[in-house]
């Protein structure tokens, strides 16, 4: 059961880490633009805390 929940866990953190924008100094604005599908890039955090632009 342990290893079902650590595997579920990775997955999560895969997803949220690749999928997820980082929304750390972004305006409202420049979110809901990015949710509605105007081309505002916002960063995303990588593990190794190098902001890359998407």
């Amino acid at each position: 059961m342990f290893a079902f929940f650590a595997i579920m866990m990775l997955l999560q953190l895969v997803f949220v880490l690749t999928l997820m924008p980082e929304t750390r100094n972004v305006s409202l604005e420049e979110l809901q633009k990015h949710l509605v599908g105007n081309d505002v890039k916002l960063r995303r955090v990588h593990l190794s805390g190098a902001r890359v632009k998407v």
